[in-house]
Order: structure tokens, then C-alpha cells, then sequence
């Protein structure tokens, strides 16, 4: 019992007790992403190649539960996309302003009226206001879609895909960002 408590101190201490949570890759977490936005903690140098890759999975967690996904991509260019609906990966709009600095914090916040729309902050700036459904979408088929009817009530982390996700929270924890 006691190395537990003691893991469980060295974790917090870790992420700076800010409310963080150590990311596990592959594993579903409770979080109604439309009632609460998520942070997510990165320390990824541009051109590194690393990706954020966060899964929004309705109850039973499984993969035919995936309704979509949020992809960030440290390339050269930082990048995103939104898997089950675009396959290729996009350059930011060029009026975003994502800092130069390796430790970013994301926000990500999902509304599905009047329609789905995805917002993604960094460092408390706005740098997407983005609609993953109908035209935007370059799969006949987006699960984004599905958003409407589901309550998305899990998230993941890619354990195949997710190299830059370091820690997340729910926002507005510790009034951070």
C-alpha cells in the first residue's frame, strides 16, 4: 500500500500537480468532451515527427465505438487532422499562432450544436475553429457524424500513433491556460 501512495505522489509530482494526469497509451479514460474540454501537455520540437493522436469513443470503449479522433503532427509545419474523416494531414490556418517553444498545451473542445465543430487552443490561443463532417470530410462514410446521436463519454490516447501526449486534464483544473 505504501509504494502505491508513494508511485501515486511521484506521478502527481511529475506532472507538476497541476491537476496532469500521466498519459497511458491504450487506455480509455472517462471524459464528456462536450461538457468539458480536454489539455493535453506536449513537449515536441517542430520537424520531430511526434503526434498527438486522441480517439472520442462512446460507452464500451471499443474501436467500432470510435467516433473520431483529433490528430496534431509536429512536422516541419505543425499539422492536423481528424481521423475517421480525413485521411491526410493539413497545415494549420496560416493566422494561427502556435508558438516555436516544445512545451505547448492543447485545448480541445467538441460542440455538436448546430453542428459538430472541433476547437483546438494552444497556449490559450485559438488556432482551429474546424467542422469534421459533411464536406470536409474526404471519407464517404465520417463517424464524425455519429457525434450527433452519440454521447461520447471516453477518451484515448493511440497507443500505435500517440508519441507527443505527455499529460492531460480536464480544463479549467488549476486555472492554468
Amino acid at each position: 500500500m505504501i509504494h502505491v501512495i508513494l508511485l501515486l505522489f511521484l506521478i502527481r509530482t511529475a506532472a507538476g500537480d497541476q491537476g496532469w494526469n500521466v498519459i497511458s497509451p491504450g487506455v480509455n479514460y472517462e471524459h464528456d468532451i462536450e461538457a468539458t474540454p480536454l489539455e493535453i501537455k506536449t513537449n515536441s520540437e517542430l520537424g520531430s515527427d511526434e503526434k498527438v493522436d486522441l480517439w472520442l469513443l462512446k460507452e464500451g470503449g471499443k474501436y467500432a465505438d470510435l467516433a473520431g479522433s483529433v490528430m496534431l503532427h509536429f512536422a516541419s509545419t505543425m499539422k492536423f487532422a481528424f481521423g475517421m474523416c480525413k485521411t491526410t494531414f493539413t497545415n494549420f490556418p496560416s493566422h494561427s499562432k502556435i508558438p516555436s517553444t516544445s512545451e505547448k498545451v492543447w485545448r480541445i473542445t467538441v460542440t455538436k450544436i448546430p453542428d459538430v465543430r472541433v476547437k483546438i487552443h494552444c497556449n490559450n490561443e485559438e488556432v482551429l475553429d474546424h467542422s469534421p463532417t459533411g464536406g470536409n470530410c474526404n471519407r464517404p462514410q465520417s463517424k464524425w457524424s455519429l457525434l450527433k446521436k452519440w454521447d461520447v463519454s471516453l477518451i484515448q490516447f493511440n497507443k500505435n500513433l500517440d508519441t507527443a501526449s505527455d499529460y492531460y486534464r480536464p480544463y479549467g483544473f488549476a486555472g492554468e491556460y
